[in-house]
């Protein structure tokens, strides 16, 4: 990992990482080449004390006559041509907000001598105007899911004592039903006959616009409030729960500031990923209530980008880019996937001669990036990617971002050629405030997720149960992150504080990582039996498996999830008595399991029914849709001690069983699913 180690051609001073120390146990300590002394907290200095100030003395203070937030989606619901706010608009509107919340005293002093106000919501400028309103004033923001079921949202209102919420009128009949909250703010076109169930739905709702009216007439109110510091709480994001209850991580405003630092810190003398001198423009679509989207919004509004709501529609999402024409555009590997998927499909239902074309056009273009970088063709950009861009709204953009979880280098290397963009993949965390490694566009190498960004350093830790050792050829151990963009605990909750950061200020991942040669990081494999899948959602194996085992013929199961891949497969033993019960029911002669199974039609109406029983389970267990197992294939011989596929206390050997099922795993995601069946 010296500057000697760097790939071929590229400045080692620039993205990559050196070490900076170690210790027994834990192998080196990396850090980016662009701060090897110390790390950057990036821009949590005088000018950005709080996230509040990131909107004002960036954006506002650069561009107050510019697009700030835009939306297509009217108040009755309709859809239309982006409108836009400017920045001395929604300036304005926050301070509205921000004093009608006091003034009508909606964010009363709660739990942990913490303000609170939720939202439960999709984005939308409503979300942010109330979020900056918060940042503001030191009043800490609670995002939740739309999506959330109301159990969770009553276990976080009952764990922070929040009074308030703001939520759009789709959420309303949600919190009619079962509201924990004493004041509901709703926005957008609430009918006469919702107005009244709200009225015996034992809370008070206010009118979004109606509070800015007042709060307009109490602006003077803010000039008595202290402004947060770094230091103080911003956001209290919670976890998806996939273990249990969901867990409050605390994230205060300079671990917010300094992540977003790491994406507007030059990547190279000069270069920029996200520029301040045009206005960039952003499509904001991934929810706010994680904190990736968070991060990128606040670097945005930093930089005075216009940013421009998705209608609410994941699957319209194309739509929404071909109307705004980003020039920039963060996602995830499932939307990426998608994308590709539309254009090379696209390109075959063509007809031969067309897709011929562009197969050749694209091979030549990925042949040259392989060779030496090069993006653009003239011949083939005019002829092909250049209308295929035009079609999707990708023609302006410049840079493609992508985290949460792993993206194919097929994928990666396709959507760089085919739009002529840096493609850039991250890794990182909600209790790191998304913050630990970014991938360098000048670096071509593959397989990684880049170097540690330059608020963080990172060590590997050994993991001797798994056979991953810091001090072995390559490095590998659990990946474990410092530095400013570290969240300060989760909320109320000491002892999975405790978990998670040690003594030394580490933050635990989780996640098992590989040092390359040159000091950039692969994640290889998971510490815990959680995964995430290709949308970035988190999946609890052995949850699930605790419930499909109750399948009448189900005796084991095993439950996989490839990162590449968004839906679970399993492996699956039947249970024999029940297993020839079925066989005698369909007339089928069987004398045993491994009898059924040798007979290939048979053995796929079993597995059919079972996987079809198995998705019943899981509904009536309320698992999310992501959590309900869509193939398996079965297994006659039952999983045991002596054949090393159960410990001695008869737990499951995930990793003997993935290296035994590997090619029946390969197999059925080779297969795919049909269309019907897909997530």
């Amino acid at each position: 990992m010296s500057e000697a180690e760097t790939p071929s051609g590229l400045d080692p001073r620039v993205g990559f990482a050196h070490v900076v120390g170690s210790s027994p146990g834990d192998g080196p300590v990396l850090r980016n080449a662009l701060s090897p002394h110390e790390l950057v907290t990036c821009r949590a200095d005088a000018d950005h004390r709080n996230m509040y100030h990131m909107f004002a003395r960036g954006g506002l203070a650069r561009r107050p006559d510019a697009p700030c937030f835009g939306s297509r989606l009217r108040p009755d619901g309709s859809v239309g041509p982006f409108e836009w706010q400017t920045y001395a608009q929604v300036s304005a509107r926050i301070d509205a907000v921000a004093a009608a919340l006091w003034k009508l005293q909606l964010v009363p002093t709660a739990a942990q001598g913490l303000r609170f106000l939720g939202l439960y919501c999709k984005n939308s400028p409503e979300w942010m105007l109330a979020a900056e309103a918060c940042y503001k004033t030191g009043v800490v923001v609670v995002p939740m899911y739309d999506t959330l079921g109301a159990e969770v949202v009553s276990y976080i209102q009952g764990q922070t004592q929040m009074a308030s919420v703001v939520c759009s009128a789709a959420e309303l009949p949600q919190l009619v039903k079962r509201c924990p909250f004493r004041h509901v703010i709703a926005y957008g076109e609430v009918s006469h006959a919702l107005r009244a169930q709200c009225a015996h739905a034992g809370f008070q709702l206010h009118l979004l616009a109606e509070i800015e009216e007042k709060g307009r007439a109490s602006r003077s109110l803010l000039d008595q409030l202290q402004e947060p510091s770094t230091d103080d709480i911003a956001l209290l994001c919670y976890t998806s729960g996939t273990t249990g209850d969901p867990k409050g991580a605390m994230l205060s405003h300079g671990n917010v500031i300094s992540a977003t630092g790491n994406v507007s810190f030059p990547y190279a003398p000069g270069k920029f990923l996200i520029s301040e001198d045009v206005q960039e423009v952003h499509l904001s679509y991934l929810p706010l209530a994680h904190i990736f989207e968070t991060v990128v919004m606040n670097l945005m509004l930093s930089l005075g980008g216009a940013v421009g709501f998705y209608q609410g529609d994941t699957l319209k999402i194309i739509d929404d880019l071909a109307a705004l024409r980003p020039t920039v555009f963060v996602s995830v590997p499932r939307l990426y996937n998608r994308i590709y998927d539309k254009v090379v499909g696209g390109a075959k239902e063509k007809g031969a001669i067309a897709a011929a074309l562009f197969s050749r056009a694209l091979a030549t273009k990925l042949a040259n990036f392989d060779a030496d970088g090069t993006l653009t063709h003239a011949l083939w950009d005019k002829l092909v990617f250049g209308k295929v861009a035009a079609q999707l709204g990708l023609d302006r953009c410049h840079t493609m971002i992508t985290g949460s979880a792993p993206l194919s280098d097929a994928v990666k290397d396709f959507m760089r050629v085919a739009f002529n963009v840096n493609m850039v993949e991250g890794y990182g965390m909600t209790e790191s405030a998304a913050a630990g490694t970014l991938c360098n566009p000048l670096d071509l190498t593959k397989g990684h997720v880049g170097a540690p960004v330059v608020s963080i350093e990172i060590k590997l830790q050994d993991v001797p149960e798994m056979n991953y050792v810091s001090a072995g050829v390559p490095p590998r151990g659990e990946i474990c992150m410092r530095g400013p963009s570290v969240f300060k605990g989760y909320f109320m909750l000491d002892d999975k504080t405790a978990e998670t950061i040690d003594k030394e200020g580490w933050l635990h991942t989780g996640d098992i990582g590989e040092w390359t040669a040159w000091g950039t990081l692969k994640v290889i494999d998971r510490k815990k039996n959680i995964f995430k899948l290709a949308q970035g959602e988190y999946v609890a194996a052995e949850k699930i498996e605790g419930v499909v085992m109750r399948v009448p013929l189900v005796a084991q199961c095993f439950v996989y999830g490839d990162s590449l891949q968004s839906y679970l497969v399993g492996v699956v033993v039947p249970e024999p008595e029940e297993a020839l019960k079925w066989a005698a029911a369909k007339g089928v002669a069987a004398p045993s399991v491994a009898a059924l199974l040798a007979q290939p039609s048979h053995a796929a109406a079993l597995a059919s029914d079972i996987q079809a029983q198995m998705a019943a389970a899981c509904k009536a267990a309320k698992l999310q849709g992501f959590e309900v197992v869509k193939k398996v294939c079965l297994e006659a011989e039952a999983w045991s001690v002596e054949n090393n596929l159960l410990t001695p206390t008869f737990k499951l050997k995930r990793n003997e069983a993935k290296k035994k099922y590997i090619d029946q795993i390969d197999a059925m995601y080779a297969q795919g699913l049909p269309p019907t069946s897909r997530l």
